[in-house]
């Protein structure tokens, strides 16, 4: 499947516009990629900086001794970051079609290799 889907998306991109063709397939790399690790990465700063911000406000509270919560808010917050690329990983694992990854794989590997040989000129 993985030539098929390449020898096709060459051929498109040949027929067509190249950059039409990149663009298509670019999306499957955002949404496999790009979008787990920038999710990971947003929930990372947020919780770094709720842990800035937070532990500044209840340092009078830790040194008065007082209980405060925070490390079950933190561990929490922590936890949405460290979760989010384990998960995404499960669930393309559940995916039990090799068609399907060797079909986007493929659309992949044939549109960097148009590219490389004939860059984004069409003919």
């Amino acid at each position: 499947m993985l030539v098929i889907a390449a020898a096709v998306t060459f051929f498109l991109a040949d027929r067509w516009s190249a950059n039409g063709v990149v663009q298509g397939v670019s999306w499957l790399v955002i949404g496999f990629l790009a979008l787990p690790f920038g999710f990971t990465i947003a929930l990372s700063a947020v919780a770094l900086v709720l842990t800035v911000v937070l532990s500044a406000l209840a340092l009078p509270f830790w040194l008065s001794g007082r209980r405060t919560g925070l490390r079950d808010l933190l561990r929490d917050a922590w936890g949405l970051a460290g979760h989010v690329l384990p998960g995404f990983w499960c669930a393309v694992r559940r995916v039990r079609r090799p068609r399907l990854w060797g079909a986007m794989a493929g659309s992949v590997v044939g549109c960097a290799l148009f590219v490389l040989l004939r860059g984004f000129g069409t003919g």
